[in-house]
């Protein structure tokens, strides 16, 4: 029994005074961040996509009513009611250009005997901002402005008449404003007028 015991103590030591090898903390798994290609840069070889999105047409129909007063300054000082019946089409200079020909004619009346045919043309601006975002604004909320010379032929007061006319208009929400100048020859007497009218201009055709 005491050779048995001495024998288990000395196992038991042993195991005990066995040198170990040195702990070493078990590394975490690397981990990996997930990867991405480049995006390629590609170059457009056309117009911008939002081009594609802008108003294609480019010939409206036009109406235009104006109402107002006509100054006469030469041969006599003296002011009368004039009104204005006009048709006729916008051609715009190219997909989102701002500028358009304006060709219109109709007739013209002036309170002082005044009757007269008119044919003439003019430029139009649109004065807005850039069309080259996806909700395209309305046409008819941005301002526009034009020069339109008109040519008269008709009568007044009795008498047989030709004139040019200059106006500067400004068109904005369907509401158009015009100011000029007129001139219109009898035979007997060259007139020179100034105008303000107020009125409507509805394009036919156009976005709105």
């Amino acid at each position: 029994m005491m050779f048995d015991a001495a024998s288990y103590l000395a196992c038991v030591l042993a195991q005990v005074l066995q040198p170990t090898a040195p702990w070493h903390p078990t590394p975490p798994e690397p981990q990996f961040e997930p990867t991405f290609e480049r995006p390629r840069v590609v170059r457009e070889q056309g117009p911008s996509p939002t081009f594609y999105r802008l108003e294609p047409r480019l010939v409206y129909g036009l109406v235009r009513t104006q109402l107002g007063v006509h100054v006469r300054i030469v041969p006599t000082s003296v002011a009368a009611f004039t009104f204005d019946q006009l048709g006729g089409v916008i051609v715009r200079a190219g997909r989102g250009s701002r500028a358009a020909l304006l060709v219109e004619g109709g007739y013209h009346y002036v309170g002082f005997g005044s009757h007269f045919a008119v044919a003439g043309a003019g430029l139009l601006i649109d004065a807005g901002p850039e069309q080259s975002d996806a909700s395209q604004r309305s046409t008819r909320d941005r301002l526009r402005f034009g020069v339109i010379v008109d040519g008269l032929a008709g009568i007044n007061e009795s008498q047989s008449a030709l004139g040019l006319r200059a106006s500067l208009v400004l068109v904005m929400y369907g509401v158009s404003v015009a100011v000029g100048h007129q001139w219109a020859r009898t035979p007997t007497v060259d007139a020179h007028e100034a105008f303000l009218t107020v009125g409507s201009t509805i394009t036919i055709g156009e976005r709105r």
